[in-house]
């Protein structure tokens, strides 16, 4: 299975979910480098170029066309604004979550995205359903289309250069070359991506410290939902919008 964070992808080795993402793979890409030639500074082997050669067409003329081969292939990891975007169109999210350990995928470059829970260090993504993302539909369209997290918005986008790039693309995607896309705008919406990314491992640091304190206290580290509450909490949505359980657990964990 292969994965991509951020402009990386490697196969992850088995038993690990293919995952799309921002930063966590660039370790194990680099060994996967390290294997194939030489490094150039972003991590890539010299000997691999981009994906946007000729052949394939350029980034501005990419189109998705909803066929949902990444919905089947890769796993999306979310932070606490994917969550207020989802909550606004979802009634019961909860559900909708995986939390997935570090035997079940590689974060070596991402630490703090891990949530120390009382079930162990985990990472929060969107849960599957049936092979693939649990609000994908029957037809292949995304349940969730305009509250999608920001990490679909952008794939297969990679600014992680000076200039625009496809990430190696899915064997099995049914892409399209006739788009017009604004470059510009796409990465001002890529920064906002990273953005919400350093607010959420803030949070996340936040939390852990918490966790920490607890069990030296002899407490547990608090639950999914527990953790899911904080994070709605700090964002500032009114906690009226959730479950009076969650809404109760939030507030346990800030008093």
């Amino acid at each position: 299975m292969r994965s991509a964070f951020g402009g990386r992808v490697f196969s992850p080795g088995a038993g690990l979910p293919a995952i799309w993402g921002r930063t966590a793979a660039r370790s194990a890409q680099r060994r996967e480098n390290r294997r194939e030639g030489a490094l150039d500074p972003t991590g890539m082997s010299r000997e691999s170029p981009p994906v946007s050669v000729p052949e394939q067409g350029s980034p501005e003329r990419f189109r998705c066309t909803a066929c949902g081969a990444c919905c089947r292939s890769l796993r999306v990891v979310l932070t606490h604004r994917d969550l207020l975007r989802l909550f606004g169109a979802v009634a019961d999210l909860e559900p909708r979550l995986a939390w997935l350990g570090p035997d079940e995928v590689d974060m070596t470059d991402e630490p703090g995205s891990f949530v120390e829970l009382s079930m162990g260090r985990r990472i929060m993504t969107l849960a599957w359903k049936d092979g693939g993302c649990g609000f994908l539909a029957a037809e292949g369209q995304c349940g969730v289309y305009a509250a999608r997290p920001l990490d679909c918005r952008a794939y297969p986008l990679d600014f992680s250069e000076k200039q625009a790039r496809l990430l190696p693309l899915l064997d099995n995607c049914e892409m399209a070359w006739d788009a017009t896309t604004d470059l510009k705008l796409a990465e001002t919406e890529d920064g906002v991506r990273w953005a919400e990314l350093g607010e959420y491992q803030a949070l996340v640091a936040a939390w852990n410290q918490s966790a920490r304190r607890r069990r030296r206290m002899g407490q547990a580290k608090g639950s999914t939902a527990e953790f899911v509450a904080f994070l709605l909490r700090r964002a500032r949505l009114p906690l009226e919008v959730l479950d009076g359980g969650l809404a109760e657990a939030g507030d346990a964990v800030l008093r």
